[in-house]
């Protein structure tokens, strides 16, 4: 009788403590998604016109990115294929593959509506995907209508990988001598008279 007992509450409890163990691991590579955005902005106030990193002005700044079925990406540098990604190798194995359950490949989505040039400075839109959601061929998820995220899936169980970890927004600087007149015109929604300062 008491191993029919243990048996019912083994098969009641299996369940809950898997879903535990899913959710931690998510919360785990949402940690590892979020060192790998601030290592990117890094990277990117570092160099801010590397257009191999960051896509600038693009015509649907909510489309995800589409992934091939490969990667060909070194670790902490710009990805050939697809292009316009960042890896960041978490693993040590030097570089970013489809099979890594804990490599993230970031992208990186500028925009400044005042200008076509980055040394005007741009928002920055940042989203960091798991390396193995791009295992498989067609476009990953983005960002809704209004600009915010799908990360609700990504935070219960394992997730979607298909859905972004991560997306954050932060400002880039003007490089430009111009900077100021640059940065005043792209928050005054370039409504201002003298944009060749």
């Amino acid at each position: 009788m008491a191993m029919v007992v243990v048996s019912i509450l083994m098969v009641g409890i299996s369940p809950v403590l898997g879903f535990a163990f899913a959710t931690r691991v998510q919360a785990r590579r949402i940690e590892l998604a979020s060192r790998a955005a601030n290592s990117y902005i890094s990277a990117v106030r570092t160099d801010p016109t590397n257009t191999n990193l960051v896509l600038f002005n693009p015509s649907d700044r909510n489309a995800g990115p589409t992934a091939t079925g490969s990667l060909n990406c070194g670790a902490g540098r710009a990805c050939t294929t697809p292009a316009n990604l960042f890896c960041v190798d978490n693993d040590g194995s030097g570089g970013c593959e489809t099979d890594s359950p804990t490599d993230m490949i970031v992208q990186g989505i500028g925009i400044n509506e005042c200008s076509d040039e980055l040394e005007n400075g741009y928002q920055l839109i940042v989203r960091v995907y798991r390396a193995d959601a791009f295992a498989q061929s067609g476009q990953l998820e983005g960002a809704n209508d209004d600009g915010s995220s799908n990360l609700a899936s990504s935070r219960v169980g394992l997730g979607n990988p298909r859905d972004p970890l991560v997306q954050v927004r932060t400002e880039i600087s003007p490089t430009s001598t111009s900077s100021f007149g640059s940065l005043r015109d792209r928050l005054a929604g370039c409504s201002s008279d003298d944009e060749g300062d």
